[in-house]
């Protein structure tokens, strides 16, 4: 837990070789411009310092726009610049040689890189990536965010009762099932939960009844490409169970 403080001024975004004593970071600090191809006097560069030597090194003096984000691994230092127009990941060795273009985005600039087990993951865009260091290749992390908030559903629909095309009431009178637009709920008629109990979004039901034990739903589906009776979880939780098939004739609420 002991902290030492590294005599630079000015550094920031360090990253540690293997030894412990060299460290390379990026000088000025970041300044919130994110003008495409900066070339400004507050650009960073990368830096190396080793303790014991008597000044950093700066290694990306080569170019005059912005180059920053150092992570050392295995011997080379990867880091984020926009030498091609785009910032994106690239890597040199220890001296600032031998300088290549690891990944190849255009238009949305690499932002926020973190480099751990020879993995570099980053932001691009909207979207996260993860790069594999020894092979070169960077890949879409597909992260999938579900939400049952109603603003973001694809369609708001502000007057649902003007789509209700049955409604009935439970046998002790507490709740009411719904049907509307193809899709089964159940409403508290006074405190309670709101339930979604059809879960099968490319099925049409129709004309749900509360069953007498009040658990379940008697609805008409049109899962098989004809109208079904089945019977519908009232609280939503488990699948349909089918009670009729192979219909020849049309169907409808008793």
């Amino acid at each position: 837990g002991t902290r030492t403080q590294v005599p630079l001024a000015g550094a920031s975004e360090a990253s540690y070789d293997a030894s412990g004593r060299t460290v390379y970071f990026a000088r000025p600090g970041f300044h919130g411009n994110v003008t495409k191809k900066y070339t400004g006097g507050t650009a960073r560069d990368v830096w190396k310092f080793t303790t014991g030597t008597p000044e950093a090194i700066e290694l990306t003096g080569d170019y005059n726009g912005e180059s920053h984000s150092p992570m050392w691994h295995n011997g080379r230092v990867y880091f984020v610049s926009d030498r091609d127009g785009t910032m994106n990941v690239w890597s040199m060795a220890e001296d600032g040689t031998d300088k290549k273009q690891v990944t190849r985005h255009s238009g949305w600039d690499v932002r926020d890189p973190a480099l751990a087990d020879g993995k570099i993951v980053y932001q691009s865009g909207a979207d996260l990536w993860l790069l594999d260091v020894a092979s070169g290749q960077a890949k879409e992390i597909p992260i999938t965010l579900a939400s049952d908030l109603d603003q973001l559903r694809e369609n708001w629909v502000s007057d649902p009762m003007t789509y209700l095309s049955s409604a009935h009431l439970s046998t002790d009178g507490d709740r009411v099932a719904l049907t509307a637009r193809g899709r089964v709920f159940v409403a508290p008629v006074k405190g309670g939960r709101f339930v979604r109990a059809s879960r099968k979004d490319s099925v049409r039901y129709r004309d749900a009844v509360f069953m007498p034990d009040g658990k379940s739903l008697l609805a008409l589906s049109d899962e098989t490409g004809e109208l079904e009776f089945v019977r519908v979880p009232a609280n939503g939780v488990g699948n349909d169970d089918a009670l009729t098939k192979n219909g020849s004739i049309l169907r409808y609420r008793a």
